[in-house]
């Protein structure tokens, strides 16, 4: 009871507000990236062997962005990695791509509405 008179409760709303609309702005900020890493993969299989299927995302992180693929597998396990990396870079990409962008609205309007 002490502490809802003290006010830490309205504090920590609007530590809350601050963090979602911080995430909600990054993942729509981060939407145009994303596009572009699909602009490269298509240029990839334009210009590849590849098709829109073969090209899972494992392979274009070996081939294109070495240094990130090999520091990731040694952070995480890689029986995991290798599940999700297996999947086609296009596919997962657009995944991605649209759940971030809708997430990120939805965070946006939930945040106003704490307002």
């Amino acid at each position: 009871m002490i502490l809802l008179n003290t006010g830490f409760y309205s504090q920590v709303d609007s530590y809350m507000k601050t963090f979602i609309y911080g995430f909600a702005y990054f993942l729509i900020y981060t939407t145009p990236i994303q596009a572009l890493f699909l602009l490269w993969i298509g240029g990839l299989i334009a210009t590849s062997d590849h098709t829109w299927f073969s090209l899972s995302t494992g392979i274009f992180l070996r081939e294109n962005i070495p240094f990130l693929y090999h520091w990731v597998y040694s952070w995480f396990w890689n029986a995991w990695l290798d599940f999700w990396w297996g999947f086609p870079a296009c596919i997962l990409g657009t995944l991605k791509l649209i759940a971030n962008t809708l997430i990120g609205i939805w965070l946006l309007r939930l945040a106003r509405a704490m307002d």
